[in-house]
């Protein structure tokens, strides 16, 4: 599961809504048809975020200031995190016979 974080208004948000079927990601030399989903139920916005700070605590420091060292999941507050910024997980799909 990958996901990324930008804009509604960004060109590669509004190509995906337009063309959902015409979606590939590719991270090195791999390049995967996947099925994008935006996520805007608050409850799974918070299990993602958690979700990144367990598995990647350095790309959770990068993307919205997670602090490994100093921050807790029990007293943290994601809500200003889940109202800001546009979630869209990449399901990948198998290749076209």
């Amino acid at each position: 599961m990958r996901f990324l974080r930008l804009g509604k208004t960004s060109n590669w948000y509004r190509n995906i809504l337009a063309h959902p079927d015409q979606v590939y990601v590719q991270i090195g030399w791999k390049r995967s048809r996947v099925r994008p989903e935006t996520v805007e139920d608050p409850q799974e916005l918070h299990g993602l975020l958690e979700w990144l700070v367990l598995h990647d605590p350095q790309a959770a420091k990068n993307l919205f200031g997670w602090e490994p060292e100093t921050d807790s999941l029990a007293t943290s507050d994601f809500s200003v995190v889940v109202d800001k910024v546009l979630t869209v997980l990449f399901h990948e799909l198998p290749e076209r016979g």
